[in-house]
This record gives C-alpha cells, sequence and structure tokens, in this order.
C-alpha cells in the first residue's frame, strides 16, 4: 500500500490563528496558523465554499478560501503535532492544502 499525502483525512478540518509574543526581545510577536481535525458538527463545512475559512493573502488581492473552518471546536482527541515553516518571503497560509 502506498502513501498519498494529498488525500484528505477522515477528519473534518478546523483552523485558528494564535499569537505569540516574546517579550525578552521588545514584544516581537508571530502568527501562527494552527489546523487540526475538528469535531464531527463540522463535517462537509470545511468542503462548502459559503462555510470555509477566507483570507486575503496580501493587502488588494483577492480573498482565498481554504479548506478549513474557523475556530471549529477540536475533535476530543489526541494527534501528534506537526510543525511546518513556509520559508522566508512566503504567506503562513500558501500552504493550507497540505
Amino acid at each position: 500500500m502506498s502513501y498519498d499525502p494529498s488525500t484528505r483525512g477522515s477528519a473534518p478540518v478546523g483552523v485558528r490563528t494564535i499569537v505569540l509574543c516574546d517579550n525578552k526581545r521588545g514584544g516581537r510577536t508571530l502568527e501562527v496558523e494552527l489546523w487540526y481535525p475538528a469535531a464531527e458538527l463540522h463535517r462537509g463545512q470545511d468542503l462548502v465554499l459559503l462555510t470555509q475559512d477566507r483570507f486575503e493573502p496580501a493587502p488588494g488581492l483577492e480573498p482565498l478560501a481554504q479548506r478549513a473552518v474557523r475556530d471549529a471546536e477540536p475533535v476530543a482527541s489526541s494527534y501528534p503535532l506537526i510543525l511546518f515553516f513556509h520559508g522566508a518571503v512566503a504567506h503562513r497560509r500558501y500552504s493550507s492544502g497540505l
């Protein structure tokens, strides 16, 4: 059996933004997107354009949709944490398809 990383998982997807603050370095901030398995009540909402999260990649650009529900209730379970760094000049949401 081969693994296809682009195959969708079985759970709906939630997303939320958190802001980390480094008070030891003048209050520098870092915005982080967290994608996670969402509760069953969100099934299908991450696939429908009307309920998908939308964001503006840069001022003046057309908003984009990502296949996730903003601030969805997380599923009550535990999963491994995966960290992904998008690179120095990319937007933190450009790789939301992953």
